[in-house]
């Protein structure tokens, strides 16, 4: 069996492991069960292992959704539009920059953004399209990269 490691950030201080297997053939397993995954399944082979692995492995996504809202001050960041903190649940969403399904980590505050409601529904369904996804995936991975090579320029 060949391993692949994801780092995910839960916050400033902790970093969660999670292995993700595949079998003799090169096929996925499930995070979770370790079954192998239908087609169009990133990591879990179901809603239900989701689940499962959510509540046993990873904080509280509310308190990571509430994490990414204090650091957007509760504004949407493609409209600009901010809200109060009672109006939040509501009107704001937490939304991954690249898409589960393209890649992007599911628990990394660098990959969440907060935005509207109606931001992102228009931004899910340019997401949806796969060919759009891709390059979105392509550019913000290249992003991450250039921007790690600059912090380690600037430290040394």
């Amino acid at each position: 069996m060949t391993t692949r490691q994801y780092i995910y950030f839960d916050d400033a201080y902790l970093h969660r492991y999670k292995q993700q297997q595949s079998d003799a053939n090169g096929k996925k397993l499930c995070v979770n069960c370790q079954n192998p995954l239908p087609k169009r399944r990133i990591l879990y082979c179901s809603d239900k292992c989701s689940i499962i692995f959510y509540r046993e492995h990873v904080k509280d996504w509310n308190t990571i959704r509430e994490e990414v809202f204090k650091r957007d001050n509760y504004t949407c960041q493609k409209c600009g539009k901010q809200f109060s903190t009672h109006s939040k649940v509501f009107n704001l969403e937490c939304d991954h920059i690249v898409p589960i399904m393209h890649g992007g980590k599911e628990f990394d505050k660098q990959n969440l953004q907060t935005l509207c409601k109606e931001c992102h529904k228009q931004k899910t369904r340019i997401d949806k399209n796969p060919i759009v996804g891709k390059i979105k995936a392509e550019i913000q991975q290249g992003l991450q990269q250039t921007l790690s090579v600059k912090a380690n320029y600037q430290n040394h």
